[in-house]
C-alpha cells in the first residue's frame, strides 16, 4: 500500500516538474529567442539620432553589395560587403540581440577608414535574414563559421579580423572554437558574454517567477528536447581552441551583460592567446562607442597595429 502511495506521489511531482518544463520552456522560449513582430518595421521606428547620425549617412553613401549564405539548415541569411579598394584586409562585424547588419555603423566607418573591407552580416532570425527563431549563440557561431569560408573563396589573400558586440561580442568568442579559427588574425569583443544561462540568468534577476531557482535548468531541457541548443554555451570551450590575439571591451555600468564577465572571458583565453582588456568607467550596455568614442576607437586600432593589422 505505502508503494502505490509513494509511487503516485512521485508520478505526481514528475507530472507537475514536466508540466511546469513545457510551460515555462514555451513562454520563456517565444519571448527570448523568437524573431519579434516588429522586427521588418525596425528601421521606419527607429530613434531618429541614430537614423541621421554621421555614420549612417557614411554608410548609405557607399556602394554596398548584398550577399546571401545558405546556412547549413537551409536559412538564406544576408550579408552586407563594403570593399575598400587596393585594402587585403577584411572586418567582419557581428550584431547584438535583435540588432541588424548596420549596428556597428560606427566600428565599421572607422574600420574602413583604417584600410580595411567590411562584411557586416545579419544574424539569422534578424533583420533581411531567414529563421524563425535564433540561439544567442550556438547556431549563429556555425552561421558566422560558414561566412568567414565563404569570404575567403572571395578572398584568397586578405587577413580576416572579427569583431562583435554582445551577443555578437559572444559569437565572435565562440570562433575560436570553429575549424576557421586559424583563418582570424585577430578577435575584437565589446561586452560579450562568457556563458549564455549565466547572462540569461542576470536578466531575469529583477524578475518575479514562480519558482524562479529552477526556471532555466527547467528551460534548458526544453530547449535540447524541443529546439536542438542548449543554454550550456560559454567561451571557457572554445579559449582551449583558441589561436587569435583577443581585445575585450566593457563598460563598467552594463545592466545587461555583467562587467565580471570580461575577467571570466580573460581567464577562458590567456593560457592560449593574448588578452588585452579595456574598461570603460561608468558605459551602460554598447554604449562606450558614444560616450568614450575616440578612446575607443584609440583602443581598437592600437590593437590592431599592435598585432600588424
Amino acid at each position: 500500500m505505502i508503494w502505490i502511495i509513494l509511487g503516485s506521489i512521485l508520478g505526481a511531482i514528475f507530472l507537475l516538474a514536466l508540466i511546469y518544463m513545457l510551460i515555462t520552456g514555451s513562454i520563456f522560449f517565444k519571448i527570448a529567442f523568437l524573431r519579434r513582430k516588429g522586427d521588418a518595421e525596425f528601421a521606419e521606428n527607429e530613434d531618429l539620432e541614430s537614423k541621421n547620425s554621421p555614420e549612417r549617412k557614411w554608410l548609405w553613401s557607399q556602394t554596398i553589395e548584398e550577399l546571401t549564405l545558405v546556412s547549413y539548415d537551409n536559412l538564406k541569411l544576408k550579408g552586407y560587403l563594403i570593399e575598400n579598394k587596393n585594402s587585403n584586409k577584411l572586418a567582419i562585424l557581428v550584431h547584438g540581440y535583435h540588432g541588424r547588419y548596420y549596428s556597428l555603423t560606427i566600428q565599421a566607418k572607422f574600420l574602413y577608414e583604417y584600410g580595411y573591407s567590411l562584411l557586416l552580416i545579419n544574424n539569422r532570425c534578424h533583420d533581411t535574414s531567414e529563421g524563425k527563431y535564433f540561439t544567442m549563440g550556438k547556431k549563429e557561431t556555425r552561421d558566422l563559421n560558414d561566412w568567414i569560408k565563404l569570404m575567403r573563396n572571395r578572398f584568397p589573400t586578405h587577413e580576416f579580423i572579427l569583431m562583435g558586440a554582445s551577443m555578437g561580442g559572444h559569437i565572435v568568442m565562440m570562433n575560436e572554437g570553429e575549424d576557421t579559427n586559424k583563418e582570424i588574425k585577430a578577435i575584437i569583443s565589446d561586452s560579450g558574454y562568457a556563458n549564455l544561462k549565466d547572462a540569461l540568468k542576470f536578466e531575469l534577476r529583477n524578475i518575479k517567477i514562480p519558482l524562479k531557482p529552477i526556471v532555466l535548468p527547467f528551460v534548458n531541457i526544453y530547449l535540447i528536447l524541443f529546439k536542438g541548443f542548449s543554454l550550456n554555451n560559454n567561451t571557457k570551450k572554445a579559449g582551449k581552441k583558441a589561436s587569435a590575439p583577443l581585445l575585450l571591451l566593457h563598460g563598467t555600468n552594463d545592466s545587461k551583460v555583467e562587467y565580471k564577465d570580461l575577467e571570466i572571458n580573460k581567464n577562458n583565453f590567456k593560457d592560449k592567446v593574448e588578452v588585452e582588456t579595456k574598461t570603460f568607467e561608468g558605459a551602460e550596455h554598447l554604449e562606450a562607442i558614444r560616450t568614450y568614442k575616440e578612446e575607443y576607437k584609440e583602443t581598437v586600432i592600437s590593437f590592431l597595429k599592435e598585432h600588424n593589422l
